[in-house]
């Protein structure tokens, strides 16, 4: 019964050996075969055949992959559009692997022209995600500087208009009494006095 046993178990072990490795390998084939094709790509864009090349990538992109092998693909396709002139589709893919891998570089020596263009890009993706930094010291201390002489200028501003409310609208105890003009007087006409009568000395006659 032992032997028969461990002469059961000595042939299974081979065919659960089988069943297990394959796996793995396949992975490390594909792999294998992601990149011999981004080889291939890298010496089609030394010798500036971009369509060649990017038909390669598209090809390459039906095979499975891993992260890596995407973000390198990505990277190809974004450099040979943009050598081709298009723009819009290379940001696109610039972006793409940007977003899986913000620390990512250029797996070619490029043009200055797409250097500048991947790596403004890269401060696009990472200026989304990457939380601002706290101001500094003098930057807090110059805003409450400038919170303080606006607030004063504001006060000022109040005091001055509440003291033109103060004197446009007096008390009436306090506002000037304008003097009466007099009235203008009539002239008393006076009546010219009768002229005195003179009083004649009477006639006396002298009597005898």
């Amino acid at each position: 019964m032992r032997h028969s046993f461990w002469k059961s178990f000595l042939v299974g072990f081979p065919c659960l050996a089988l069943v297990v490795l394959p796996p793995a390998v396949g992975h490390a084939e594909e792999d294998d075969r992601i990149w011999d094709a981004v080889l291939k790509i890298s010496q089609l864009y030394e010798k500036l055949e971009y369509e060649q090349a990017f038909a390669t990538i598209q090809g390459a992109r039906r095979l499975p992959r891993s992260v890596e092998g995407e973000v390198t693909l990505s990277l190809y396709e974004g450099v040979i559009l943009c050598e081709m002139g298009l723009l819009a589709p290379s940001r696109a893919a610039f972006r793409e692997a940007l977003l899986m891998r913000p620390d990512v570089d250029l797996p070619e020596d490029v043009a200055p022209k797409v250097a500048l263009f991947f790596e403004a890009i890269r401060l696009e993706v990472v200026g989304k995600t990457v939380v601002p930094p706290a101001p500094s010291k003098p930057a807090l201390e110059d805003e409450e500087s400038a919170e303080e002489e606006e607030e004063t200028e504001e006060e000022e501003e109040d005091d001055l208009v509440q003291a033109d409310g103060e004197a446009g609208a007096a008390p009436i105890s306090e506002k000037r009494t304008v003097p009466a003009v007099p009235e203008a007087r009539t002239p008393v006409s006076v009546e010219s006095a009768a002229p005195p009568v003179s009083t004649s000395p009477r006639n006396v006659s002298s009597q005898p």
